[in-house]
């Protein structure tokens, strides 16, 4: 099947996925997952995007990001998709396509739902069974925004700045919105309210 038209992303917020190709499991453990990340970090200053939010999965990863320069960011991806593949190639003795083709790049087109993304992206372990709490996963932006972790990786997220006059108040309101019970909900279309009552329609971005 034809690859259809990528949608420009130039001076715009995308939600970016990268998956393993057919389900593989491209991170296996905690070290491949750091592996991943230093890849990341290694290459950002080419990528042209300022990272808001990430979630790493063992089958995928997501990347909530300003993005520059699109030419630039397909550029330092398949650099960086070419060198993780040889970490794990050393290390699994792997030998095939590791990546499921070029990653995908949705945009994301009002402010409004950059966190929205964002809560989405954070969620991803809950949803798939592998924590309670997203405290509980290390391998996501979560831990900057709600706990003032240093994460080297992230931009913060223009809208969450405007949450709070200190950072404890801010990281407080983003627990609250992360752990909203509507985020569970089978229905997800409905409208959903974020910690300073201001309403937000969520934004389905499988």
């Amino acid at each position: 099947m034809p690859r259809g038209p990528r949608i420009p992303l130039n001076q715009a917020v995308g939600h970016l996925i990268f998956r393993g190709n057919n389900h593989l499991h491209i991170c296996k453990d905690d070290e491949d997952f750091i592996a991943l990340k230093n890849r990341l970090l290694r290459f950002l200053p080419f990528y042209k995007i300022d990272v808001y939010h990430y979630g790493f999965m063992h089958t995928h990863l997501h990347l909530l990001a300003f993005i520059h320069d699109a030419v630039a960011l397909a550029h330092s991806v398949k650099a960086w998709q070419i060198s993780y593949f040889h970490y794990f190639k050393k290390k699994y003795g792997y030998d095939g396509h590791l990546w499921h083709g070029r990653y995908r790049g949705i945009p994301i087109l009002e402010e409004v739902h950059f966190l929205q993304c964002g809560r989405y992206i954070e969620i991803n372990p809950l949803e798939a069974g592998l924590v309670k709490d997203p405290k509980d996963y290390p391998w996501t932006s979560y831990h900057f925004y709600a706990e003032g972790a240093t994460d080297p990786l992230v931009t913060p997220n223009p809208q969450y700045l405007d949450w709070g006059s200190n950072p404890k108040e801010r990281q407080e309101k983003y627990r609250k919105f992360i752990m909203l019970d509507s985020i569970f909900d089978s229905n997800q279309s409905k409208s959903v309210k974020n910690p300073m009552e201001r309403p937000l329609g969520f934004l389905t971005v499988v």
